[in-house]
């Protein structure tokens, strides 16, 4: 542990990103104590602003910063009254963690440091998991098992774990050969508690997406020997996993098949319907959206003469693009998927570049879902 009263504020706050990076996943309180801290720090600590106007003019940089100037300016024109507008705003202040992760973590010292304290956090709770679910306890309502906030949270954590922690296999040069067995055996721990545990879809979809790119890296980097075990090896687990087969079967069901008298528990069902009621809503103000924080108003306006069972999803709909363009409009998107794609121009190591990549790719794929 670092000695607190010799760090500077730089180092200050970079250890409350990575606190911060751990206590989301299962604390809001802690969580929410730290961002605050941690927005403090940069507003009244004249190195960190100093440091943050010194990457002015980084991509992801701009980006978020057009989208949340725009996310402000659509507060005045909301549906929703300005104070309710203001305080869905204030829900979008994670955004700044990518500007502030951009200004601290360009050394690739502490990027390791980052990565490695993660790591070693996400071992421990799969340890936990696994304890948890042989004695078949269970917190917070959840499954046995599942102890990192909800089950789709805890199966993307882990796909995103074990996907960096393999890309560190495939780049790392200096990882001593004794520690490599280890590596290979948490990485088994957390597949196994990924397809036999945790019953979210999310996270089967997010590991799916992080296990193509890593198979297309090894053929970039040419390791063929590796790479149809990469790709077979981890799919067949997942799909001869039968929590993973009966959560797909139920949710193709849902798809095809919605029952109004089950609809609170058909969560593909429900969500079917809110696509088609939400494309209905973007297509009477497509380009302008309702304001920031206007979805919940507007949908519950379109939808009033609808059948009560369409009602019980009507704060979000379960699609983070198409909530974005409705609240937003097409410009509010398209700045959205700017800033996404801005981050493909932000320089780095070929590790963290690709890394960075393959998460993005899996947040994107989930969003459309969840």
């Amino acid at each position: 542990m670092p000695n607190i009263s010799q760090l500077k504020p730089i180092d200050t706050a970079r250890w409350l990103l990575i606190a911060l990076s751990i206590t989301i996943l299962f604390s809001p309180f802690f969580s929410n104590c730290i961002e605050i801290t941690l927005l403090g720090l940069f507003i009244f600590n004249k190195d960190l602003r100093t440091r943050f106007l010194a990457f002015k003019n980084q991509p992801l940089l701009i980006a978020s910063s057009v989208f949340i100037l725009l996310l402000f300016l659509d507060c005045f024109y909301s549906v929703v009254p300005i104070k309710e507008a203001l305080g869905s705003l204030w829900g979008w202040r994670k955004i700044l963690l990518l500007p502030m992760g951009l200004v601290l973590f360009n050394d690739p010292t502490w990027k390791d440091k980052f990565a490695y304290t993660l790591s070693t956090f996400v071992v421990s709770a799969t340890l936990f998991c696994i304890l948890f679910y042989m004695m078949k306890l269970s917190i917070h309502q959840q499954e046995p098992g599942v102890l990192i906030r909800n089950h789709a949270t805890q199966g993307m954590v882990f796909s995103a774990t074990l996907f960096m922690m393999s890309m560190f296999l495939l780049f790392k040069k200096n990882i001593q050969i004794k520690l490599k067995p280890w590596i290979l055996f948490f990485i088994a721990m957390i597949l196994g508690a990924l397809v036999y545990m945790t019953p979210g879809r999310s996270g089967y979809l997010a590991f799916i997406v992080v296990t193509i790119y890593f198979v297309y890296m090894l053929f970039r980097e040419k390791q063929y020997k590796i790479l149809s075990l990469a790709l077979l090896l981890p799919l067949s687990l997942l799909f001869t996993s039968h929590l993973v087969k009966d959560r797909i079967e139920l949710g193709v069901k849902e798809m095809h098949q919605v029952d109004p008298s089950t609809i609170e528990s058909s969560s593909m069902g429900l969500r079917m319907v809110v696509w088609k009621n939400t494309i209905e809503l973007i297509k009477d103000r497509p380009c302008f959206g309702y304001g920031t924080g206007g979805f919940k108003e507007a949908y519950s306006e379109k939808i009033k003469d609808n059948p009560e069972w369409e009602k019980h999803l009507m704060h979000d709909p379960h699609n983070q693009f198409l909530k974005i363009w409705a609240e937003m409009g097409l410009l509010g998107l398209i700045v959205f998927l700017t800033m996404l794609t801005s981050t493909l121009f932000q320089k780095s190591s070929k590790l963290y570049f690709h890394l960075g990549v393959g998460v993005l790719l899996a947040w994107c794929g989930t969003s459309l879902f969840s």
